[in-house]
């Protein structure tokens, strides 16, 4: 598990495209960067053109992050609790193939944000 750690100004709901589609890292870029959902995913589709199919890795995120100018670091597990950290967070599933997932940590408290339903 890792967590990009880059506590928010604002905390603004973001929902999500559609759970079928790889954009969690966007949420979690907009929720991060206090933006909204088109911007995060106008820096996202800048590093990774095919996000919403394949969502992103840890570099693309990290890139998109810096054009939203959020200044990011990533820190290692066991560098961080999870009930001090704000950040993005890897979550790993064990047993499941392509798994990748991530969210929001604040303080704590994950924030997952739902699918709309457009």
């Amino acid at each position: 598990m890792s967590n990009l750690a880059a506590p928010p100004d604002v905390l603004r709901w973001t929902p999500r495209y559609e759970f079928e589609h790889g954009d969690c890292a966007v949420s979690a870029l907009a929720i991060a960067g206090g933006v909204t959902y088109e911007l995060a995913l106008t820096a996202a589709l800048k590093v990774a053109p095919d996000v919403l199919v394949n969502g992103m890795d840890w570099p693309e995120i990290y890139r998109a992050a810096r054009i939203l100018d959020l200044n990011p670091r990533i820190v290692r597990k066991g560098k961080y609790t999870l009930d001090d950290a704000s950040g993005i967070l890897s979550i790993d599933q064990p047993h499941v193939e392509d798994s990748g997932h991530v969210v929001y940590l604040w303080e704590g408290r994950i924030i997952e944000p739902m699918a709309s339903r457009r």
